[in-house]
């Protein structure tokens, strides 16, 4: 018993009304359990998600840089108006 159904015991002498607090109190543990474990796979599950979409972000981003500038600097050679464009 918590510390609260003692005291309450001790002034109102009411075993029954104690045990049945307990009853519920024990009948809705397993469900702030699950409550709990769905939120909390939930907020993990988007961390990593966003962790991954970080990292392919980075490497889309390395490969452009890379192979980008090759294939804009093949392109432009066919570009009509380069010297416009590169004013």
């Amino acid at each position: 018993m918590r510390k609260h159904g003692v005291l309450y015991y001790f002034i109102f002498r009411d075993l029954h009304h104690i045990f049945l607090y307990l009853i519920g109190d024990t009948a809705f543990v397993f469900i702030q359990i699950l409550l709990v474990t769905l939120i909390i796979d939930r907020l993990l599950s988007k961390r990593e998600k966003r962790a991954q979409l970080e990292k392919l972000s980075m490497v889309i981003g390395s490969f452009f840089s890379a192979v980008g500038n090759k294939l804009l600097t093949y392109f432009s050679d066919f570009e009509p108006h380069l010297d416009t464009i590169k004013k």
